[in-house]
């Protein structure tokens, strides 16, 4: 009996560790862009196409977006920027 239990433990490990399972994004994804100005622009993760649309389909390369991912890295270099005039104003 505990062999047939060790057996199916096994397969079970086995089985979530393959990842044959549907994961959430599996497929392409988008990439957001967030601004502090600006509109927020977005970005195919496959042909690097920048877009300002909000749409789940690459213009340039017709790639289906199966999930976002946002990037807020410009977001921050703006966020620093925006503070280093407002210093050099009240000098």
């Amino acid at each position: 009996m505990s062999f047939v239990l060790t057996i199916a433990g096994v397969v079970i490990f086995l089985a979530l560790v393959s990842g044959n399972g549907k994961s959430k994004n599996t497929g392409p994804v988008r990439i957001d862009h967030s601004h502090v100005i600006e509109d927020d622009d977005y970005e195919c993760a496959i042909c690097h196409h920048r877009f300002r649309k909000n749409i789940m389909i690459c213009p340039n390369c017709g790639t289906r977006f199966t999930g976002r991912v946002e990037d807020c890295t410009e977001w921050d270099e703006e966020e620093d920027e925006l503070e280093a005039w407002d210093e050099e104003d009240n000098t």
